[in-house]
């Protein structure tokens, strides 16, 4: 027989257990002043929080501001998820290594007035990928921007300045392919980033193609595919050889 438990006194969510009523119900008291009863399973499983009040709170809430099924709030719902709900797919990269969501933000009103609506193409990025969600933290930013600034970039700084990899490729003209070639084989800053190879040769269209750096005209030649599609491929970070 299961032990008993002693619930009284104890809150879960808007609800103190007064006290024990039989029969694994227990008398609670809400904090909207209510008094209802609940099974101490629901209340220990998450399942009961309120007397009802909170359902309708959150309704009176949505109905107030009238946006809970804009682009803005669907924003903020998912960012409160990934930093609170456990079975959250990206849970293990937000909550589940410290990323919280200010006490200002834990209101819908309060962000959509800090951030605003949803610009078109962008997505909301914290400057700080180890710092927390909150105005001073966040902007919004194009894909691009944000693929730069993940927590997973490896970092490389060259002539005082510090890049991630792609970063570096656009800046100096070099292919990505031929940086992350070189990195494979071990290069380091400054050589990483050199745009000549030993013989004094710009290496700018060298593309890797099975297992061997080749000028993009040759990988044209071997693989079949019009030069002017790889050059594009190669200058838009796509894959070359599908």
């Amino acid at each position: 027989m299961p032990k008993f438990v002693d619930l009284t006194g104890q809150r879960f969510g808007r609800l103190v257990v007064q006290e024990y009523l039989g029969k694994s119900r227990w008398r609670c008291e809400c904090d909207c002043g209510a008094i209802s009863m609940a099974r101490g399973q629901s209340l220990r499983e998450g399942l009961t929080k309120s007397c009802g009040c909170g359902i309708a709170l959150s309704n009176q809430r949505r109905a107030v501001h009238g946006m809970y099924q804009t682009a803005i709030y669907s924003v903020w719902q998912g960012m409160k998820d990934r930093c609170t709900n456990s079975n959250n797919s990206g849970y293990h990269r937000y909550g589940g290594r410290g990323i919280k969501v200010c006490d200002r933000w834990q209101e819908f009103d309060n962000f959509f007035a800090d951030m605003g609506h949803v610009p078109e193409g962008m997505t909301l990025d914290r400057i700080d990928v180890d710092g927390d969600y909150s105005p001073e933290n966040c902007r919004w930013a194009t894909r691009r921007e944000q693929q730069n600034n993940i927590s997973t970039n490896r970092l490389f700084t060259h002539e005082g300045k510090t890049q991630t990899l792609a970063q570096w490729a656009r800046e100096l003209g070099l292919a990505y392919h031929v940086l992350k070639y070189r990195l494979n084989k071990g290069w380091q800053p400054p050589e990483l980033f050199t745009t000549e190879n030993m013989k004094g040769k710009t290496v700018k269209h060298l593309v890797e193609y099975e297992g061997e750096m080749i000028p993009l005209k040759e990988a044209s030649r071997r693989s079949g595919i019009p030069v002017q599609t790889l050059y594009w491929r190669l200058h838009n970070d796509k894959e070359l050889f599908l």
